[in-house]
């Protein structure tokens, strides 16, 4: 079997930010060079509320994927009036990202 996209919506923003670097490397490891992931996460200040689901920046996804793929941010829309469990969690702010990585 080939791959050659991955929808990843949750994985990142589920994990601990310790345990990030590791599933990017096992990614990286077992997917062919080109394949193509289109990554979802959300950013919020973390210090408002513990997760899981976890903040994710963008400039962490940079600095995680920048030496195995090319990176393009394709969405970045404020979710938090969609989302009023996480109002009432206190949150002040709720981005979700989409994001397109093409494995190099």
């Amino acid at each position: 079997m080939n791959v050659n996209v991955v929808y990843d919506r949750a994985s990142m923003i589920a994990l601990p930010p310790e345990m990030r670097a590791n599933y990017v490397r096992h990614l990286v490891n077992i997917l062919p060079t080109s394949t193509q992931i289109l990554l979802v996460t959300i950013d919020y200040p973390q210090e408002e509320m513990t997760g899981p689901p976890f903040a994710v920046s963008n400039s962490e996804v940079e600095a995680l994927y920048r030496d195995y793929a090319e990176i393009r941010l394709l969405s970045n829309h404020d979710v938090l009036d969609m989302n009023p469990r996480f109002q009432k969690r206190g949150l002040s702010r709720m981005h979700e990202n989409i994001i397109l990585l093409t494995l190099r």
